[in-house]
């Protein structure tokens, strides 16, 4: 058993050896293509605006769209618990149309912004 142990532990630096050697060539070409893909010091790095406000619009969108499932859930939630509670129900039916009606604007909110983007991304691009 020690004996096994003994090779093993002599054999496995000389196999990471041989793996580290066939896989350094294939990393040193892509850092390579890496450093010739990136931008020079003292270059102008390359940023479109209109990337950087589609991030912004998509990552709110995604927030937005979380808190309405999450206040949808809530709702549903206590409309279940209300027992034929009629003031509950009634509040909750109140509540689910208010999330819906601000849904609703906040996608033509989103809808009316691409619109708008999309007019005037080819005016910003020409200057």
């Amino acid at each position: 058993m020690m004996t096994t142990l003994m090779v093993f532990s002599l054999v496995q630096p000389a196999m990471a050896g041989l793996l580290s050697a066939t896989k350094t060539a294939g990393l040193i070409e892509k850092v390579d293509k890496v450093v010739e893909n990136t931008v020079q010091l003292g270059e102008s790095i390359p940023y479109d605006l209109e990337i950087f406000i589609g991030r912004i619009i998509r990552s709110a969108l995604s927030v937005i769209g979380l808190i309405f499932i999450i206040l949808v859930l809530l709702t549903g939630i206590d409309w279940m618990k209300a027992a034929g509670n009629e003031e509950v129900i009634r509040l909750s039916k109140s509540r689910l149309q208010s999330l819906l009606i601000g849904l609703a604007v906040i996608l033509l909110a989103f809808a009316l912004s691409y619109e708008v983007a999309k007019i005037l991304a080819p005016l910003l691009k020409s200057e």
